[in-house]
């Protein structure tokens, strides 16, 4: 089961303390969510809509279920991994449902994933979305493959975007 944080349209709220454990984090709604403290989660992490901010660590497992999605059948959604920030994920994908974007943000930031890959706009299944990353001055280590929008199947028509500003 995954612990929810909702934050409604409009609104903004903080969590300053440690986030650990192997439960998923699953953020809904269209307000903003700030993570500022050092975090050690290892289950998946999911931006389902509105926007989180991460300006803290978070050094979970870059093993599965380490999963990170931002954008899903709720609606679209924008991880930004603000400078000093650095995480580990299993897998990222941005934009993982059919209708949905997801965007991640990256300035002065790191981003590691384990055996998984990144997808930018697309999926394993035959899904239309978009998705689109960002990267400042940051470094990105993919230890399998990237796919910038692709999907499988007859109809998956998926859109993906990659800036690449500085950094590694």
């Amino acid at each position: 089961a995954a612990s929810t944080i909702s934050v409604p349209a409009a609104a903004t709220a903080t969590v300053a303390g440690n986030i650990s454990g192997t439960v998923a984090l699953s953020k809904v709604d269209t307000g903003t969510l700030n993570i500022t403290g050092s975090n050690s989660l290892t289950g998946a992490m999911n931006v389902n809509q509105g926007t989180l901010n991460l300006s803290a660590t978070n050094n979970s497992s870059t093993a599965a279920p380490a999963y990170m999605g931002v954008g899903s059948t709720l609606g679209s959604g924008t991880l930004n991994l603000l400078p000093g920030a650095r995480i580990s994920r299993f897998e990222t994908k941005l934009g993982n449902a059919t209708g949905a974007k997801g965007t991640l943000n990256m300035t002065n930031a790191t981003l590691t994933t384990g055996g998984g890959e990144i997808w930018i706009g697309g999926s394993a299944d035959d899904i239309q979305c978009e998705g689109e990353m960002n990267v400042v001055n940051s470094s990105v280590t993919v230890n399998n493959w990237t796919a910038l929008g692709r999907s499988f199947g007859a109809s998956g028509a998926s859109k993906g975007l990659l800036n690449l500003i500085g950094g590694n």
